[in-house]
């Protein structure tokens, strides 16, 4: 950012740390570490399969990511009964079940 002023700097420092940041950040420009960490994010295999899978089937990729966050508070029994209610589920009950899920376990 050698194009930036020192002034113009804490600004760009004092809006990453406010919540408005967020909302500006596409007009702000991206430092060279943004930039490399954004190209190692989508370099990573796990990141373009869990991008794949959510462009190819997005409910079930919805569906796997609900059950996965919420595998490790259910016991053995219990997650394979989960699993095997959603699994009978119609299209419209497993659309709520996931709003609802999601809102909570995501």
């Amino acid at each position: 950012m050698a194009f930036l002023s020192e002034a113009d700097r804490q600004v760009l420092d004092c809006l990453r740390q406010s919540r408005v940041y967020s909302k500006l950040s596409k007009h702000i420009p991206k430092t060279s570490q943004d930039i490399v960490a954004g190209v190692a994010k989508r370099a990573s295999f796990n990141y373009r399969q869990a991008s794949a899978a959510a462009q190819q089937d997005r409910l079930s990729f919805r569906r796997n990511r609900a059950l996965r966050k919420m595998r490790p508070h259910y016991s053995a029994d219990r997650f394979y009964e989960l699993t095997k209610s959603v699994s009978r589920m119609e299209f419209h009950e497993l659309m709520r079940w996931l709003d609802e899920v999601e809102k909570t376990w995501t």
